[in-house]
């Protein structure tokens, strides 16, 4: 059986697609405490791109912090699948747009070094 999570998104951030998932099986101050923490964490971890210093400009607080609700899977309605559908494929975008930073991210890093050894 798997581990009951919440997930958190921020409605400051500037690029898509940042989620925080933290153990837990409601919305409550102290799964927000813990979301926060998760990322002051990830902040501070020098090989995590997704967020650093400058990414909440105006600070963070719990009311920042956006309920990600999970999909219910047992609808029959039509409409409602498509736009699961539709969900399911902007998450997805985002987080290749979350891959494609940082792939770029360690081109800029490796550059020098190319250009040192072809000149």
């Amino acid at each position: 059986m798997s581990k009951a999570t919440v997930q958190y998104t921020t409605k400051d951030l500037k690029e898509l697609g940042f989620f925080v998932e933290v153990p837990g099986r409601t919305d409550n101050a102290k799964n927000r405490a813990k979301a926060l923490e998760e990322i002051q964490r990830r902040m501070e971890d020098s090989e995590d791109t997704t967020v650093n210093e400058d990414s909440f400009a105006d600070g963070l607080s719990a009311e920042d912090l956006i309920l990600v609700e999970p999909l219910a899977t047992d609808s029959k309605d039509g409409e409602e699948a498509e736009i699961i559908q539709s969900v399911k494929a902007i998450a997805s975008l985002a987080s290749l747009r979350v891959n494609l930073e940082q792939a770029y991210q360690q081109a800029v890093e490796l550059r020098p070094v190319i250009e040192a050894l072809f000149s």
